[in-house]
């Protein structure tokens, strides 16, 4: 934790003195009740800590940027008193030469677009990886090239082996945005490529993506769209992926309202409807602020488990 505040009060300094934008946020989370239907065990007030190691789900972190550079960094960890289960990770540094060009150095992996129920890509495929990367772009036109950690090496008397290579291209315009992506791994060998389509048809928001693992002979088709109608919003996903003798057909659909400045959402999530065992996931967020801080209330069921559980997630953000 000492740590973190050092950082913070360097960060501070540095945006008194120059136009600096600083972006801060801790995040918590537990369980408050679970009841395992198989088991026949109940437990309640669960340890707060972040439920996992996922970029959006952190203990806290912190970005700082300007006009042509910038940095970010990721905490995770236990909020047990031990200075050991803090971890930290997501690192990025950035820069741009000029106003075309950008370096950036970790932190830098991207894929397509990310679906409307999430929010997020959830269901990548084709992605290009973090490490060092290049970008271009002009006119709605960008490009990106990234070169994964230890991209190459040879050994005495042996080939050159060359680590994971990625390059993307994307282009904004009118009717939306289009991208495309290329992924090289195992020294060229191993090849995964991706397109995907992000605009608006109206009022609904439609993104659809699709991707191949050549290696593999996985493809992974996600359709999915979002809006609102008179106040209630929608969103809607059904991520297909086809690979020999294990396709799945996932389904996760959701409704959100807000009354008085606290936000409903009820969701239905099933990673695979053709599965022998129903195994889906039913659930309500309940959310709100106060001030600079947040909550979140999550009472859930998920079928083939029998587990039922209330969520609790809070944090600040500044």
């Amino acid at each position: 934790m000492k740590k973190i505040v050092s950082i913070l009060a360097v960060a501070a300094m540095a945006a008194s003195m120059f136009a600096v934008d600083v972006s801060v946020t801790s995040k918590l989370s537990s369980t408050l009740f679970k009841y395992d239907g198989k088991a026949e065990t109940v437990s309640a007030l669960g340890e707060l800590a972040n439920a996992q190691t996922a970029d959006y789900a952190t203990i806290s972190s912190m970005s700082v940027s300007t006009d042509n550079a910038g940095a970010s960094i990721k905490f995770w960890g236990s909020s047990k008193a031990d200075e050991d289960s803090l971890k930290y990770g997501a690192i990025s540094v950035w820069f741009k030469p000029t106003d075309m060009v950008k370096l950036s150095f970790l932190g830098n992996d991207d894929g397509l677009f990310g679906d409307k129920y999430n929010g997020y890509e959830a269901n990548k495929l084709a992605a290009i990886p973090a490490g060092y990367g290049v970008e271009i772009a002009t006119n709605g036109l960008t490009v990106k090239i990234n070169a994964a950690n230890d991209w190459m090496s040879k050994a005495k008397d042996a080939d050159v082996v060359i680590g994971d290579t990625g390059i993307k291209v994307a282009y904004g315009a009118d009717f939306g945005s289009v991208a495309a992506i290329v992924d090289f791994k195992n020294t060229f060998k191993d090849v995964t490529f991706g397109a995907g389509y992000s605009g608006n048809f109206g009022d609904v928001g439609v993104v659809l993506t699709a991707a191949y693992d050549v290696k593999a002979k996985k493809a992974l088709i996600v359709p999915s769209l979002g809006g609102s109608v008179e106040g209630i919003g929608y969103a809607l996903c059904a991520p297909v992926t086809i690979v020999k003798d294990a396709n799945k057909f996932g389904l996760y659909a959701s409704a959100s309202y807000t009354v008085n400045s606290i936000g409903l959402k009820a969701y239905f999530e099933d990673a695979n409807l053709a599965a022998d065992t129903f195994a889906c996931k039913i659930g309500l967020d309940v959310t709100g602020n106060v001030g600079i801080a947040s909550w979140k209330v999550a009472p859930s069921y998920t079928t083939d488990t029998k587990v039922f559980a209330i969520g609790f997630e809070t944090g600040v953000s500044f």
